[in-house]
């Protein structure tokens, strides 16, 4: 009836088309799109009513307020700051038409009012619940008296005035953008006359998706830090846990979770099918929990809209040999066999094909190396036809076989022979046939347009029949939708020359071949297919080879649309690239840095385009963080996108250092080499005590062709043999990595070893032009390099502070200046192999002075002084610094002699008490701040000045103290003396299965959710708690526990003695009821006693991972003192932190094993002694129960926050109360009277101050 009616109204009008036909289509359309449209009729049957809306209008009858209404799938209408009421004088009694949608006279001749109508009084409507996207919000008012009508309409900030216009007796319409979880409001500004009569929501698109960046690794365990907006960091992945992605997407990890892992980074951005890749994302990676190589694990993607998309997995690491995984839609059959290629070190992509509802598949094939760093979901166009690949060689004649699903195999083309593809596309042969052969194949696969492409394909291919070179022969495919293609053709045949061929649709013919050469290879063209037109390949027969195989894939509609794939950050700028960008104006290209407009440069490469901005003057800080807007216009309308980018760790080197007078007359390098018949620690202080000659005894290199045992060296490209270590060897191959490596100088040593020895490289280096410097050292074992004249104004650039196989660390070096710089490298080797590599990898790939291949020009060359300062502890640029380090600083004369009373060392500008003492013209100057702490992430700086027969130097130099935790003390803090029960509480669980060696599986396995426990209970109590299974041991002494008792770990029985002389015990409860000593969780808690403030230092050792937390509860929010995630032989984990209340403080560790050894020790260190915790020789004392109060209150502690010079006193401001000592280590006195600020005068002996 309600039909009816609207057509008979339409005719009346005569109007040419039907208003109800126009009403119905529009919303069965825009239904079909999953797009939101709600017709609201205000006033219905009740009261001053004039009738309900016929359906699909929603009819309210009134509105209460703060009363929500239902409107439809979720969506809610809520009155605020006043109700609403029904009136009907003075109604039209007609329909109209406003926004293209037919309005029935029900609904315009009422209008709803404001319950208190006084004019200039206002009142919100607000709808909630409506899916992001953006609407045409249109108000009406029916009545024919109103003189005028105004509201306001929006979403996000209210406008400052009405934004309708005028619709009284009409229409307003405003276009609004609702984004995910985003009310819409309508504000009614009531003038005590008229309504609103009713509104149309309609939404005009849903936000289109472009992309999903995910990074596989994060902020925990072993990931190497998340990656800046837009990209979605996952940190780990449980089984069976679903991770949501935003926009209603999300992952889930099926068959086994994924952990995170980053050997071998490679510390640089990359670019992967048009997105820039930040190196959070490619430092780390997943590895399947249970890493056996053969096993698979899967996650399925769900929520994705339908279309084709690229989906392209990377994986970081340097090292791994090789990684491959399939990937398929939920509309096709999982692959036989993997269809990335191998994407080791790389990134590959595969085309996929999702229809509505349809899930993606990622399966990933462990190896037991490396993983899957990150993935990346590009939707290249709308939901359209699956590809075709059309292999031309099958099982007959010279075929080589036919392909696998989903490739369609023909054996033979006859001429005028219809070949039926599948969904109605044909293909015919015209001119000639096409017969198969198949000389010199490949052999093996390949990849062509995201597509894997079979031998099988690869290793035939079809020739014309009539093979005579010049002729040719068409191809006809009928049947394709409309759209837009990338047609591929490709050739396997190893031996061919030269293979090409035309390819096109509608219009005319090319007038020449538009494929280029694909012998061996493949050629890719892009055509648009407009609807019931064919797609036409001509084959230019040359008598040689032929084509092996086509594939047509639909690209379409969204490829059209650019978008922002992101931006690479350096302390220079940043480069940023626009995708898709085929249709964009370059000369419209604009952006913001940090909301600042900015000057770029735009450029056009393919259908991208590439945006570059240099910095005028400083550089972008170190580790900082930017937001980039960038717009263009494309297609007559501007569009602006979003990002951020990172600017990673560099150092920045001042001019002031640059030399002015260096020799440059001798190429190369100064290397001095010590050997120690000793074995010495792997770590750079020790290293540089070695080159002092402090320890490791008699130097027994062989000074053979040295100058006391300094030699000059062209390049630092070494091995211990001659060895093709690191990533510059005898490749063969040309390139600038194509090196041959050198003996070490001095090595072997006079014993014939090749251990023990540390080696000083001392060179200048010439910086061509001023910017950032990518440098590189491989080696096995630690080095440090640093850049300037001396230690006391060096800035450490770059380290490897231990012992490892051959590696490479890269660090960024930004020079202000151009110039020559002193650059000093100190390497180190222990046992074992031993190489060293000293590169670039920016501005190019090549070792220092390797002069023929780019590399930076070095000169074997080293500054004089009359007093050298040979060693500065903590060093300029040292990061990570301990918050109670010591200072000392060693000066060495050489034409001069340092005036000892001249020595003063200050720190921040304050004197810290010093001790100076000169020895055989070696000056020390030593700083003791045992038990003072810098604050976390504190810059420090230190100013040295001293005086050289009459001439005096001033040098300062600056460290970063390491971030590290403080104890809170409310709520989990009692006094001192409070423990009870010396020991710990242990609760052990065994699994009979294998479950992953990560910590959210170990916490899963301790309640219980991984299966049952079967640790032996003798000895102990099994657990009453189900959430807590397992069996519980009182452990009396310490945590120094191997499976088989046997020495592990460091601590042992050494039978000297010494702390650590301790034997280890068996694991309690291991080996379990079946004899097995594997799959082991382990829950320790305990109250430790911590007697006095300050920072310590807690060692883990372990095989495989722990964790150490504050307070006994299970809680992944807990403060996390310590952990690995992962498994692992024994070895040692620190972590350190700070108490500021001395107390007993809770604490639980978890450790856990999954196969082969199984040990853990649980210590605390000063840096010169090691202990075990609970060890009555000087442990931390553990005990299972406490008494007394914990701490309900913070006790608001003191602190100096300045201390300046004025009128020739010093003048301290602080909060507390003021303390004071002439000796650095106290005792500490209060000030008496002292308030803030406070002066003293600086005369007679050193005072200190404190603040408490």
């Amino acid at each position: 009836m309600y039909t009816v009616r609207y057509i008979l109204n339409a005719c009346k009008a005569g109007q040419r088309r039907s208003l109800a036909f126009l009403l119905f289509v529009t919303l069965m359309s825009q239904a079909a799109l999953g797009q939101t449209n709600i017709f609201i009729d205000f006033g219905g049957t009740e009261g001053n009513g004039a009738g309900a809306s016929p359906s699909p209008w929603v009819t309210i009858d009134s509105l209460i307020q703060d009363e929500p209404v239902d409107l439809a799938d979720g969506i809610t209408l809520t009155p605020l700051d006043d109700g609403f009421t029904a009136n009907n004088p003075a109604p039209p009694n007609e329909d109209a038409e406003y926004d293209d949608i037919i309005v029935p006279q029900e609904a315009r001749n009422d209008y709803l009012y404001k319950n208190v109508d006084a004019a200039g009084t206002e009142a919100r409507m607000r709808i909630d619940g409506l899916p992001a996207g953006t609407y045409r919000i249109t108000v009406f008012e029916g009545r024919t008296s109103d003189a005028s009508q105004f509201a306001k309409i929006w979403t996000g900030e209210e406008p400052a005035s009405e934004n309708t216009g005028d619709f009284a007796g009409q229409s307003a319409s405003v276009l609004v953008t609702v984004t995910a979880g985003e009310p819409l409001y309508y504000k009614h500004l009531e003038d005590n006359s008229g309504g609103v009569s009713g509104m149309l929501i309609r939404q005009q698109s849903a936000p289109k998706f472009s992309s999903l960046q995910i990074d596989f690794g994060g902020t925990e365990g072993n990931g190497a830090g998340a990656s800046p907006s837009p990209w979605v960091t996952i940190d780990i992945l449980s089984q069976d846990q679903t991770v949501d992605l935003g926009a209603g997407i999300s992952l889930t990890a099926l068959d086994d979770g994924f952990t995170a892992n980053n050997p071998a980074p490679p510390n640089e951005e990359a670019e992967y099918d048009g997105f820039v890749v930040p190196q959070e994302a490619r430092n780390d990676y997943f590895y399947k929990n249970v890493d056996a190589a053969g096993t698979e694990a899967r996650m399925r993607i769900d929520g994705l809209p339908a279309g084709v998309y690229n989906i392209t997995v990377f994986e970081g690491r340097t090292t791994d040999a090789g990684q491959v995984a399939k990937i398929w839609g939920a509309g096709d059959t999982e692959p036989e066999s993997e269809n990335t290629g191998g994407f080791a070190g790389g990134g590959a992509t595969v085309a996929v094909t999702l229809g509505a509802g349809d899930s993606l598949w990622y399966k990933h094939l462990e190896d037991n190396s490396g993983g899957v760093s990150g993935m990346i979901i590009r939707r290249v166009s709308a939901a359209v036809e699956a590809p075709f690949q059309v292999d031309f060689g099958g099982t007959e004649g010279n075929g080589a076989g036919a392909s696998p699903v989903p490739w369609i195999s023909i054996d033979i083309l006859n001429q005028d022979e219809v070949v039926d593809l599948g969904r109605g596309v044909t293909l015919t042969a015209l001119d000639d046939g096409f017969t198969a052969n198949n000389p010199a194949p490949p052999a093996e696969p390949a990849v062509y347009d995201g597509i894997l492409v079979p031998a099988e394909a690869r290793d035939d291919y079809f020739y014309k029949n009539v093979d005579a070179a010049g002729t040719e022969a068409r191809m006809r495919i009928d049947g394709l939708a409309a759209g837009t293609y990338n047609v591929t053709v490709f050739e396997g045949r190893t031996t061919d020359a030269g293979q090409v061929a035309k390819i096109w649709s509608g219009g005319e013919e090319p007038s020449d071949e538009n494929t280029g050469t694909f012998a061996g290879g493949s050629a890719t063209v892009e055509v648009v297919i407009a609807d019931g037109a064919a797609l036409w390949y001509k084959h230019l027969e040359d008598n040689s080879g032929g084509i092996s195989g086509m594939i047509i894939r639909q690209t379409d509609a969204d490829e059209s649309q650019a978008f922002l794939a992101g931006a690479f950050g350096s302390a220079g700028g940043f480069s940023a690239l626009i995708s898709g960008a085929a249709g964009v104006d370059v000369a419209s290209v604009s952006a913001l840095l940090n909301g600042q407009v900015i000057d770029v440069t735009a450029e056009k490469d393919g259908d991208a385009i590439r945006i570059t901005y240099t910095v005028d003057g400083s550089p972008l800080p170190a580790e900082s963080i930017h937001d980039l807007e960038v717009s263009w216009d494309q297609g007559g309308s501007t569009q602006s996108q979003a990002t951020t980018f990172s600017v990673g760790l560099y150092s920045l080197v001042s001019a002031d250092v640059a030399l002015s007078d260096a020799d440059t007359s001798t190429a190369g390098f100064l290397m001095r080499v010590v050997q120690s018949e000793e074995g010495l620690p792997n770590n750079t202080s020790a290293r540089e005590q070695h080159l002092r000659g402090e320890i490791g005894g008699e130097n027994v290199a062989d000074d053979w062709q040295s100058d006391n045992y300094i030699w000059t060296v062209d390049l630092i490209n070494m091995d211990q043999n001659e060895g093709s270590a690191g990533e510059f060897y005898d490749r063969a191959d040309g390139s600038t990595r194509d090196v041959f490596d050198e003996f070490i100088p001095g090595i072997p040593g006079v014993t014939d070893s090749t251990d023990n020895f540390t080696a000083e490289i001392k060179t200048v280096v010439k910086i061509p032009s001023a910017g950032l410097y990518t440098f590189g050292f491989n080696s096995d074992d630690g080095f440090r390099t640093s850049v300037g004249n001396d230690a006391a104004d060096s800035l450490i650039v770059g380290e490897y502070n231990g012992g490892r196989g051959a590696a490479t660390t890269t660090f960024d070096v930004y020079f202000q200046e151009p110039g020559n710089y002193a650059m000093r490298t100190i390497y180190y080797e222990g046992g074992g192999g031993a190489n060293l590599e000293w590169f670039t990898n920016e501005p190019a790939k090549a070792l220092l002075n390797d002069r023929d291949n780019g590399g930076l020009e070095t000169f074997a060359y080293e500054s004089s002084f009359a007093a050298r300062v040979t060693s500065v502890e903590p060093g300029g640029g040292a990061r990570g610094v301990d918050p109670e380090s010591s200072i000392s600083v060693r000066i060495e004369d050489e034409s001069g002699s340092v005036d000892q009373g001249s020595v003063s060392l200050m720190l921040d500008g304050v004197d810290a008490g010093a001790q100076i003492t000169k020895q055989n013209g070696v000056t020390s100057v030593t700083i003791d701040r045992s038990g003072q702490l810098w604050q976390p992430s504190q810059v420090v700086t230190a100013s040295l000045q001293y005086t050289v027969d009459g001439e005096t130097r001033d040098v300062s130099w600056s460290w970063t103290v390491g971030d590290y935790l403080i104890l809170p003390t409310v709520g989990y803090r009692t006094d001192l003396g409070s423990g009870e029960d010396r020991g710990f509480t242990m609760r052990v669980h065994q699994l009979a299965g294998i479950r992953a060696n990560s910590t959210p599986e170990v916490e899963a396995q301790l309640r219980g959710e991984r299966g049952d426990n079967l640790a032996d209970p003798l000895g102990g109590v099994e657990s009453s708690d189900p959430n807590r299974p397992g069996v519980i041991f009182d452990v009396d002494g310490v945590i120094n526990f191997d499976q088989d008792g046997a020495a592990q770990g460091v601590f042992r029985d050494l039978g000297d003695g010494s702390l650590i002389d301790r034997s280890d015990d068996y694991i309690p409860g291991i080996p379990g009821l079946e004899e097995g000593t594997d799959n082991i969780g382990a829950e320790i808690l305990s109250y430790i006693e911590f007697p006095e403030s300050g920072f310590y230092r807690m060692i883990f050792n372990s095989d495989d991972g722990f964790r150490v937390t504050l307070g006994h509860e299970a809680s992944p929010d807990a403060m996390q003192l310590g952990v690995f995630s992962g498994g692992r032989g024994a070895a040692d984990t620190v972590f350190g932190f700070a108490v500021v209340k001395p107390g007993l403080y809770p604490m639980r560790a978890i450790w856990y094993e999954g196969g082969g050894g199984a040990n853990l020790e649980w210590s605390t260190t000063n840096l010169s002694t090691r202990v075990l915790i609970n060890d009555p020789e000087g442990g931390l004392k553990a005990y299972r129960a406490r008494t007394g109060d914990v701490d309900t209150e913070e006790e608001t502690s003191g602190a100096i926050s300045s201390i300046e010079l004025s009128e020739g006193s010093v003048v301290i401001a602080f909060e507390g109360i003021l303390k004071s000592s002439s000796a650095v280590g106290g005792p500490y006195e209060a000030v008496a009277g002292a308030t803030s600020p406070y002066s003293v005068a600086p005369e007679g002996e050193s005072h200190f101050f404190i603040a408490e």
